[in-house]
């Protein structure tokens, strides 16, 4: 951390919010668990602070919209392991009636071309 850092922590945390912000919207989670301990240092340091309701409320707003892109986050990742599971099981039959009423199989065909000679 630089020098005037240590002595403005509301202008330390604000910066840390906006580089967690760039790192949560390109899913680099390295940069979030290097960021982690620096952002809980800093917490505490503005929490000693004693800073004016309106800089603690921006950093508030921040901090909540860093929360829900991660939550966001978070969401997307399981919906992809959800269709990648789905996907890996195969393809799901389907089943249709047919001219007469009777029910029809569809699914599983082969996709290669029987040739006659």
């Amino acid at each position: 951390m630089v020098i005037l850092d240590r002595l403005k922590p509301e202008a330390a945390l604000l910066n840390l919010l906006a580089r967690e912000e760039k790192a949560i919207l390109a899913g680099d989670f390295d940069t979030l668990e290097r960021l982690f301990e620096q952002k809980q240092m800093l917490l505490a340091r503005v929490a000693r602070a004693r800073l004016p309701e309106a800089s603690l409320q921006a950093l508030s707003r921040r901090s909540e919209r860093n929360n829900r892109l991660l939550a966001a986050s978070a969401r997307g990742i399981k919906k992809a392991r959800e269709e990648l599971a789905r996907l890996r099981k195969g393809p799901q039959r389907f089943s249709t009636y047919g001219p007469r009423g009777g029910s029809n199989q569809l699914g599983h065909k082969s996709l290669t071309i029987k040739r006659k000679v």
